[in-house]
């Protein structure tokens, strides 16, 4: 249970903290339609994205309680983030109808290259000092002290590229059953320069399959399931891989490296309605989610790089979307997850990997 102590719309950061950004993208795409039944789309994205965070981490000091949490001190640690990507991503899918071994089938096969280029350091407050607060003296316009010069400090490089190639068929099998199979293959490649100017490589081949089935009664109601597989391919998420502290391609940070790559396995059951005369549409749904080889991207050390080996998550959705009135429409969703929980959690050994273990 949460007991509320100050006021949610306190501020205890500094007056100097700030987040800057700096967006700029474009978006071209083309459709070549063979026939009615059949098409190839071929979509270009190019961003690029720039941050510059300067924050503050507040702690209570030790020794507070809730009898005395409402005039406590807190300590205020200065907190700075910068970082820049150039993002490319091309894809190109086709989609058509056919009809082969007795049935009607829709055929989605496609590519998708992904490249980055980015400089990131999560540790750019180096050289600024932060005074203390008091919990009953919120907003109280304090500013950093202290020299502070992003632009001179160290930066971690990394460029990842990717090739995705996948293919899915549906599969009519009466007038109200579908069956749905898939499968994606990625090549992964990523090279780093991390902050002690360190490099090093990650690389894989992971393959994700995807499977599904549906049922159509009648025009206005839905039943499905589906379970899928996948992998995370963002270079951010393996930047911290040898830690940056220490520089060294060696012990734990050469076990980093073998870590297999984060991965997501989901499976749902479901029903979506169409109701209003057709003018809103009731989904919902079970699901039941599982993450492996969670990285924690904080400036991981050697005993936290992994946030756990195994987790899960198990609930309920609701989702509502219509027009309600000729003037109104209405979104609504709620999830309710009743179990989720660490099943395993990431113990280093000896020799290139880990070992997964319940938790206490």
């Amino acid at each position: 249970m949460i007991t509320p102590v100050l006021d949610a719309r306190n501020y205890y950061g500094m007056a100097s903290d700030y987040l800057r950004t700096d967006t700029s993208h474009l978006t071209m795409s083309h459709i070549h339609r063979f026939d009615g039944q059949s098409r190839i789309q071929t979509t270009l994205r190019q961003g690029h994205y720039e941050r510059d965070l300067l924050g503050s981490a507040n702690r209570f000091v030790s020794g507070t309680t809730l009898e005395n949490a409402a005039w406590a001190a807190i300590n205020r640690s200065p907190k700075g983030r910068r970082g820049a990507s150039d993002i490319t991503q091309v894809q190109s899918d086709y989609q058509g109808q056919h009809q082969a071994w007795g049935h009607e089938h829709l055929w989605l096969a496609g590519v998708e290259v992904y490249a980055e280029n980015a400089v990131r350091n999560n540790s750019t407050a180096l050289g600024l000092v932060n005074s203390p607060t008091l919990a009953s003296t919120p907003n109280d316009g304090a500013s950093s002290t202290g020299t502070r010069d992003p632009l001179t400090q160290a930066m971690g490089h990394f460029q990842t590229r990717s090739i995705g190639w996948y293919a899915q068929d549906t599969v009519r099998l009466t007038s109200t059953v579908q069956l749905v199979g898939g499968l994606r293959w990625d090549q992964f490649k990523a090279d780093y320069l991390n902050l002690s100017q360190q490099p090093f490589q990650m690389k894989d081949y992971l393959l994700s399959p995807r499977l599904g089935a549906l049922w159509k009664p009648d025009g206005r109601s839905t039943y499905y399931t589906s379970w899928g597989e996948s992998y995370n391919t963002q270079g951010d998420t393996y930047q911290w891989t040898p830690s940056s502290a220490s520089g060294a391609l060696s012990g734990n940070n050469l076990k980093w490296l073998n870590t297999p790559p984060e991965k997501s396995r989901n499976l749902e059951v479901g029903s979506k309605f169409s109701l209003l005369e057709d003018q809103a549409l009731l989904g919902l749904a079970w699901f039941h989610s599982e993450k492996f080889n969670e990285r924690n991207l904080d400036e991981p050390t050697a005993s936290n790089y992994l946030l756990s080996g195994k987790r899960h998550a198990a609930g309920l959705e609701f989702n509502f979307a219509g027009r309600i009135t000729p003037r109104w429409e209405m979104l609504y969703n709620h999830n309710w997850i009743p179990d989720a929980q660490v099943v395993a959690i990431p113990r280093s050994r000896g020799g290139d990997g880990h070992v997964w273990l319940p938790p206490f």
